[in-house]
């Protein structure tokens, strides 16, 4: 079960709310925020048990080309911008391979599974929270919920 403080990371995401009588039929709502003392999520302006609301979450090989540059950009360079024809993007099936390659610059970041991220070149920079706080707001599975079936994949 996702806890109370998990929860917390998801306020504003899309979920499905399960009735305890019926497993597979969620009714659409959106996390409005957690009540840690009750131990609830608030959905629609309502309480409701935590084991009950599951966050619709986004795989990490769903990301877009632009959202992986952005991710790229806040771990090595956020003060520079380059033509998105500099970047390669390539998607595998639980990461993606983001480059950027020019005159100046040779620098290739994975960003793998639950939002692990990983730089290849170079490989001693440490990754800022900004980088993982920018894959939560774009609503990336980054703790694995979907493989836990805790969260439910976005259609795409």
């Amino acid at each position: 079960m996702i806890s109370i403080s998990e929860f917390a990371l998801y306020i504003g995401f899309p979920c499905l709310i399960f009735d305890s009588t019926d497993k597979a039929v969620g009714t659409p709502a959106t996390i409005e925020g957690v009540d840690i003392v009750a131990n609830k999520v608030i959905c629609e302006r309502a309480n409701f048990d935590p084991s009950v609301v599951k966050p619709i979450l986004r795989l990490i090989r769903d990301m877009k080309k632009s959202e992986a540059i952005e991710v790229l950009k806040r771990i090595i360079h956020p003060e520079v911008t380059y033509p998105e024809t500099d970047y390669s993007f390539d998607v595998y099936s639980n990461s993606i391979l983001i480059t950027i390659e020019n005159d100046w610059f040779n620098e290739a970041l994975r960003i793998g599974y639950m939002g692990s991220i990983w730089t290849i070149t170079p490989s001693s920079i440490k990754v800022p929270t900004s980088a993982h706080l920018y894959l939560l707001s774009r609503r990336f599975d980054v703790l694995g919920l979907i493989s836990k079936g805790l969260a439910l994949e976005e259609s795409k």
